[in-house]
């Protein structure tokens, strides 16, 4: 089991392209066996350099859902050393499923000097919303000035409504430049749709690189909150701007709900398969999506990661090409193709579907549903 465990560890390391789903799903069956293993190998790595021959995405991903205790020094380590953003946020993220094991260690970190360490482990605490984690960040924020604005954001993820009052008063009392994000954060407190949000919970998309992303994975909200920290001077003029009433902000969040609306029927919209749509569209767009799974099917592709891969390089070749071939419509249309077909992939995936006949079936339930509302309306 050990030899077996170190060697689909190098195999994911070592992946050529896409996520390694498959290897990593076989070795977290292996639950906490595999755990010694994943953190030898790591404990090898250089992390003050960046990794030519390896990926230590893999790794550090793997060894958060294994969400063990003896992991947690390792993911402190990634946290604290990794030159790579996208590792920092794995460990982050990790080391928030790691839960009450990793509180006392992230205590620590919030004493150090560094500001990326500490807005991360402000995001791993966040995003545990244990108690213990959400009365350290409490008391962090008067005590962190420089950070305050990150450590509201990681109360609002908490989700408690008692914790507005507390995030105004900090607002009140904050630098000019950090105003805009307090309001974006209290806003979406009243509305219930937290600012620079809304990344997939689960794994085998969440750390998916994304080709018009610079092959990054998407930034979770402690990276956008870093990245705005670091480019404050150009991004927010130091310049006092009016203090917003809680009524202003309760509007704010009002507007945003409406902005959810669709702007041609005003009716709310939903994401039945993954893409937001109406009422008037959901029938044409489940059909457009049931016969681009049949495109697939039809080439005898059954996984749903496989095609993920696939759908990824023929995204990267789209975008090569269209630096020497600037003919915008016809890119835009192909990108979009691709978009609405990765899109349908990913609420597979959340559904725990495991092939495109089982997707096929779920869409065509869909329709099912969409055609039978249409008939009682």
């Amino acid at each position: 089991m050990v030899w077996e465990a170190e060697s689909l560890i190098t195999l994911i390391a070592t992946h050529p392209w896409g996520v390694p789903v498959r290897d990593m799903e076989t070795l977290l069956a292996m639950g906490g066996t595999a755990v010694p293993a994943v953190v030898e190998f790591l404990a090898r790595q250089d992390l003050s350099q960046r990794q030519e021959e390896l990926d230590l995405l893999w790794p550090v991903v793997l060894l958060g859902e294994l969400a063990d205790p003896r992991g947690v020094p390792q993911l402190i380590r990634v946290l604290r050393e990794a030159p790579d953003l996208e590792l920092v946020q794995a460990a982050s993220e990790g080391l928030s499923k790691c839960g009450e094991a990793a509180l006392e260690r992230l205590s620590e970190v919030l004493e150090e000097h560094r500001v990326r360490t500490r807005v991360f482990a402000y995001g791993a605490l966040g995003r545990m919303a244990l108690p213990m984690a959400i009365e350290l960040l409490e008391g962090t924020l008067s005590r962190d000035p420089e950070l305050d604005f990150v450590v509201a954001r990681a109360l609002a993820e908490c989700g408690r409504a008692d914790l507005f009052e507390r995030i105004y008063t900090a607002y009140l009392g904050s630098d000019p430049w950090k105003r805009p994000l307090f309001e974006e954060i209290l806003s979406g407190m009243t509305s219930g749709t937290l600012p620079w949000s809304g990344t997939p919970s689960n794994w085998r998309i969440r750390y998916r690189r994304r080709p018009q992303g610079g092959m990054q994975i998407p930034p979770s909200w402690p990276a956008v909150l870093f990245l705005l920290w670091e480019s404050r001077t150009e991004l927010y003029p130091r310049q006092s701007s009016p203090l917003l009433t809680r009524e202003e902000l309760y509007g704010m969040g009002r507007d945003r709900l409406h902005a959810q609306r669709c702007p041609d029927c005003g009716r709310r919209l939903r994401r039945p398969t993954g893409i937001p749509l109406c009422d008037e569209v959901e029938e044409d767009l489940i059909v457009y999506q049931i016969e681009g799974v049949r495109q697939w099917r039809s080439h005898r592709w059954e996984d749903l990661h496989e095609v993920l891969d696939e759908l990824d390089h023929k995204e990267v070749e789209i975008l090569q090409w269209a630096g020497d071939h600037p003919l915008e419509k016809e890119v835009e249309e192909a990108l979009d193709a691709i978009d609405v077909m990765k899109r349908t992939l990913y609420w597979m995936v959340e559904c725990d579907l495991r092939d495109l006949a089982e997707g096929e079936a779920a869409l065509k339930a869909k329709l099912d549903r969409a055609r039978s509302r249409r008939k009682r309306g």
